[in-house]
């Protein structure tokens, strides 16, 4: 037999292994690793030290992963790109269960482009309330996908792929024109309008798109920036770059409120939320269910209670489904609460509704 060495694009090389017998795929393992050394030990002698090559390599064999060229080198390719998600120089053999997700994803991929082109998105809207009055304090938008066959999606269905593939860009531009234009059909019926937070993700923050987007819907529909808030990620103040916090500095300075979305489940510092100047924490739901059973749930919520008191923040508890909770947030000094205890996400035509609700009995709550 003879192998065979060619480039087939790019940065991409294939290897054409022949007669490795009965042990072909522990062969093949070797060949990987000494290609991944060599290039390592290759990249460690250059002269030309910017550079530093690391080599990702999926294996395929046939028959057992293909029986033609072109499949072969389909599931060469899918093990690649699983190496490469599991780090530099890496070599994986060709997974069936891993090929499947990569095609459901790519899927969901092309059906996310065009429900972008179609506006098949919907905006759904959750109220939070004072958790000592139960007034009406603000709103979430959440987006919701209405997919052609599967009916309403939930973002949980579908933003992890918008986030992989970037699209998830285009789809946050589109929120934010779609939550003013919004806004401002409440406020030309004399609505007693409350800020609307929009969920941002880190990526949308490494360009001046999202910035650009909301100047121009702010214009548009002649809105005061204190109507719009941005709800974060704690990942997202952690970009090595300075980047994002960079953008965010600017839609401080625009006026518009900065929220840490889902608090006590990443790695913001104290120091980080002084200087982004930082306006609510919402202390992550997964503590809060645990309210009332759990010690140390209820000393971490107490905890990020007093910090966002001792900075001068706002503190909404989220996922609030119980009256026994509330009491607790109360007792704790919770400024604000949101949860099915107060609504579910409900679309814009049940809002205007909600407006002037209380949402609970603060004398029979707070005892």
């Amino acid at each position: 037999g003879k192998d065979r060495l060619a480039r087939i694009g790019g940065d991409e090389f294939t290897v054409l292994l022949d007669q490795l017998g009965d042990d072909a795929e522990a062969q093949a393992a070797r060949v990987a690793s000494h290609l991944i050394e060599a290039i390592e030990v290759m990249s460690a002698a250059s002269t030309w030290r910017a550079f530093n090559l690391r080599a990702s390599v999926g294996i395929s064999l046939y028959p057992d992963d293909a029986s033609d060229v072109d499949s072969l080198l389909m599931a060469a390719d899918i093990a690649m790109y699983e190496a490469k998600s599991e780090g530099k120089a890496q070599a994986r053999h060709y997974d069936e269960a891993y090929a499947h997700r990569i095609r459901e994803r790519i899927t969901i991929e092309q059906a996310l482009e065009a429900a972008i082109r179609r506006e098949e998105f919907v905006i759904y809207y959750q109220p939070r309330a004072d958790a000592r009055s139960g007034e009406l304090t603000g709103m979430e938008a959440l987006i919701r996908w209405r997919h052609p066959d599967r009916g309403l999606l939930s973002p949980a269905e579908f933003i992890c792929v918008a986030e992989q593939t970037g699209l998830i860009v285009p789809i946050g531009e589109y929120v934010v024109r779609k939550v003013c234009a919004q806004i401002a059909e409440w406020r030309s019926k004399g609505l007693p309008i409350k800020p609307v937070s929009v969920n941002v993700s880190a990526l949308q923050l490494k360009g001046e798109g999202l910035r650009q987007t909301l100047v121009a819907s702010l214009n548009k529909n002649d809105l005061p920036t204190e109507l719009i808030a941005f709800e974060l990620t704690e990942s997202s103040m952690l970009d090595e770059d300075g980047v994002a916090q960079a953008e965010l500095r600017k839609f401080r300075e625009m006026g518009i409120e900065l929220e840490i979305d889902d608090f006590g489940t990443g790695y913001s510092s104290l120091s980080k939320l002084q200087s982004l100047d930082i306006d609510v924490l919402k202390i992550d739901q997964s503590f809060v269910r645990r309210l009332g059973k759990d010690a140390q749930a209820s000393t971490l919520c107490e905890t990020m209670v007093s910090v966002g008191r001792s900075l001068d923040i706002t503190v909404v508890a989220e996922g609030v489904e119980t009256k026994e909770q509330l009491q607790l947030l109360q007792r704790m000094g919770c400024d604000q609460i949101q949860g099915y205890l107060v609504s579910p996400p409900m679309p814009a035509d049940d809002i205007p509704k909600l407006f002037n609700k209380v949402f609970f009995d603060p004398v029979l709550i707070s005892a």
